[in-house]
């Protein structure tokens, strides 16, 4: 991950078997007396640190090899301080999304439940005309950054490949990275090596089996892409129906976040662009024009949970 953290003694950080899984550094809430940014459960948004608390030391364990020179640097927060942290992180405002069928907006959270009983999309299912197939309504979210979201229908007969690119197209692709999905404890690797070992575990299969066979209302499930900076996501199964699809574009998202109010560190404006070399920053593009960082450090904020990460610049649809 390009941005060192720490992990306080009352967070459990969940692990990859590749290392341990990348935080989304861009977001964070806005407070007053902010001087620096703190790391973060990834869950949740950042939160700057006050430069009124003085807070004494205390152990933290480092969840990063890069963590040790931060210790140095930032200060460690009591638990009881780290849980208050995390009640204000808590609170965080959810990013919001449009319904594609009645145009309304809803949070995160009202979204699902909108879907199901929207008068637009009942009325655009009853009058479907074609042959029929099965459906399935899928939300995706960042793992660690939430804020992050998307509703999709997707036809049974096509396969977690498919998904798998569908995925890189909208949201993660920048240099070709590996990727898999795992399913009931089963890993889904989109290039499997049958000559490899895998350190002893179970050999994964590979993408090229269709959704009807492995997915199921209720079903949920993890996706890594790169597992080098790796981007996290979660997916679940809502729910199944038959219907019509269209061929051409066989996904359909039935609605997808804004883009996240993500801040200029130094002057508050909207943030544009990404500093991942060294410092990392979020800044709008007077700051980044003053600040005197490489030119070549940058990378643009993007509507995507890999934001920041390795070379990516954004989606392969206009949104």
């Amino acid at each position: 991950t390009p941005y060192p953290y720490l992990r306080p003694p009352s967070f459990d950080y969940e692990r990859t078997e590749f290392g341990t899984n990348s935080v989304h550094p861009p977001l964070r809430m806005q407070l007053p007396n902010i001087q620096y940014p703190i790391p973060y459960p990834h869950s949740l948004s950042p939160l700057p640190i006050p430069i009124s608390d003085p807070h004494p030391s205390t152990t933290s364990e480092p969840c990063s090899p890069f963590a040790q020179d931060a210790i140095t640097q930032l200060p460690n927060y009591p638990i009881t301080q780290y849980s208050q942290l995390e009640l204000k992180m808590a609170r965080h405002k959810q990013t919001r999304g449009t319904c594609a069928y009645c145009g309304r907006d809803f949070a995160r959270s009202g979204m699902n439940r909108h879907l199901q009983t929207c008068p637009a999309r009942k009325q655009a299912i009853a009058s479907e005309k074609g042959r029929k197939t099965p459906l399935f309504h899928l939300f995706v979210e960042g793992k660690w950054a939430p804020d992050y979201w998307m509703h999709l229908e997707i036809p049974a007969t096509l396969t977690l490949r498919d998904l798998d690119q569908f995925l890189r197209d909208i949201w993660l692709e920048c240099c070709g990275h590996l990727s898999a999905f795992t399913i009931a404890g089963q890993r889904y690797e989109v290039s499997v090596d049958l000559d490899w070992d895998y350190w002893g575990r179970t050999t994964p299969k590979d993408m090229n089996v269709r959704l009807s066979k492995v997915f199921s209302p209720g079903l949920q499930m993890d996706y890594e892409y790169d597992f080098g900076s790796t981007t996290p996501l979660k997916l679940r199964v809502i729910a199944q129906r038959e219907g019509v699809y269209d061929r051409k574009e066989p996904v359909r998202i039935l609605s997808r976040n804004h883009p996240p109010d993500i801040r200029c560190a130094r002057c508050g404006q909207p943030a544009t662009r990404i500093y991942v070399w060294e410092e990392y920053e979020t800044l709008c593009d007077a700051c980044g024009e003053a600040s005197g960082f490489d030119d070549e450090g940058w990378l643009p904020v993007v509507n995507s949970p890999r934001a920041g990460e390795c070379g990516y610049t954004g989606d392969a649809f206009a949104y």
